[in-house]
C-alpha cells in the first residue's frame, strides 16, 4: 500500500450510528439483501456494522458484498461472528455500488439489531 493510498485526502469516513435493521429475527433460509443506501448512499463503501442480539439463541451472523457467490468459511475474518444473547459484535463488510450487502444467520431465535457505526469511501 502506498503512502498516497494511506494519506488520501479524498477518502472520507462517516460515523452515523444508525439502525439499518431490527430489532427482529435474521434471515436463515438464504442470503438476503440488506439495503444500506439510505445511510451510506448509492456507492461502494467499507462499512463497520454493530450487531446486537437482545434475546434468544446465539446465532452465527455472516455478511458479504451483494452478489458475491462464494459463501466462504470466514475463519479469522471480521465478516462473521457468533452473537450470543445480549451480546454485541462488530463486522466489517464491503457494499456493492448501490450500497447493499447480503447477510444470513445460522439459526432462528435471536432478536437482532444492526447498526451502521461507520463507513469509508473515496469521494
Amino acid at each position: 500500500m502506498s503512502k498516497e493510498t494511506i494519506n488520501n485526502p479524498s477518502a472520507l469516513a462517516k460515523f452515523p450510528n444508525t439502525t439499518a435493521f431490527g430489532p427482529a429475527a435474521g434471515p436463515t433460509a438464504a442470503w438476503t439483501d440488506l439495503d444500506l443506501s439510505a445511510i451510506v448512499g448509492t456507492r461502494q463503501v467499507v462499512v463497520l456494522l454493530s450487531i446486537l442480539n437482545s434475546t434468544g439463541a446465539a446465532c452465527l451472523t455472516r455478511t458479504r458484498k451483494n452478489g458475491e457467490a462464494n459463501p466462504g468459511d470466514y475463519e479469522g475474518a471480521a465478516a462473521a461472528n457468533t452473537v450470543i444473547n445480549t451480546y454485541l459484535t462488530y463486522l466489517v463488510c464491503v457494499t456493492d455500488s448501490a450500497g447493499i450487502i447480503e447477510w444470513i444467520v445460522n439459526q432462528a431465535g435471536g432478536t437482532l439489531t444492526i447498526k451502521v457505526e461507520a463507513f469509508w469511501y473515496e469521494s
